[in-house]
C-alpha cells in the first residue's frame, strides 16, 4: 500500500507473497531447500524458477507506487536487504525448534 514507509521486511513480504502467487508448493519447498543448504547460494534460488528480479521490481512498485531507481542508493539498499531476509529469514526451511 502505497503512502506507508518501505521497510526492507515490507518488501522481502511482499515479494515473498507474490511469488508464493506463482510458484507451485513444489517450487516454493524446493527454494527453501536450495536457500538452506549449508553452501548458501549466491542468490536466492527463486532465480532458478523465475524472473526473481522483475518479482522484487514488481512487489517495490506495489508498496512505492513507482518503479525502483537503479541510480538511488536508498531503493539499491531496501532491495539488497529484502533479498538478505528472503534468503535468510523467510525463504528457508524451518527446522525443529525454530520459530
Amino acid at each position: 500500500m502505497p503512502g506507508l514507509p518501505i521497510t526492507p521486511n515490507r518488501l522481502a513480504d511482499r515479494y515473498v507473497y507474490d511469488l508464493s502467487r506463482i510458484a507451485s508448493v513444489a517450487e516454493l519447498t524446493e527454494i527453501r531447500r536450495r536457500n538452506s543448504a549449508p553452501t548458501r547460494p549466491v542468490r536466492c534460488a527463486s532465480h532458478d524458477f523465475y524472473d526473481a528480479d522483475a518479482i522484487m521490481a514488481s512487489a517495490f512498485a506495489a508498496l512505492a507506487g513507482r518503479a525502483p531507481d537503479p541510480g538511488n542508493a536508498a531503493d539499491r539498499t531496501l532491495v539488497v536487504e529484502a533479498w538478505e531476509i528472503v534468503m535468510t529469514e523467510v525463504l528457508v526451511e524451518r527446522r525443529p525448534g525454530q520459530v
